[in-house]
């Protein structure tokens, strides 16, 4: 049996400029945070394709969850 931390958790988001994907993100990512009844700081930010290269982001969504990328897991588009 795996036991839910109940310590709050930290979410970055990074986002293309004009990726259309953060508003059934957030919902997601509010109802699966509800529902397991976890507190998270979420943090997002539309940044360059330059940006996202110095990053070493692989994707527009890119979700990191406490320092460990989940999203994307394969190349992306930034552009």
């Amino acid at each position: 049996m795996i036991k839910m931390d109940k310590k709050k958790l930290k979410i970055e988001v990074y986002l293309a400029p004009t990726c259309p994907s953060w508003p059934e993100l957030e919902q997601n990512l509010r109802t699966a945070l509800e529902s397991e009844g976890v507190l998270a700081e979420i943090i997002v930010e539309r940044i360059s394709p330059e940006e996202a290269k110095r990053r070493s982001l692989k994707g527009s969504p890119t979700l990191i969850i406490n320092g460990e990328e989940f999203q994307p897991l394969e190349e992306g588009n930034w552009g």
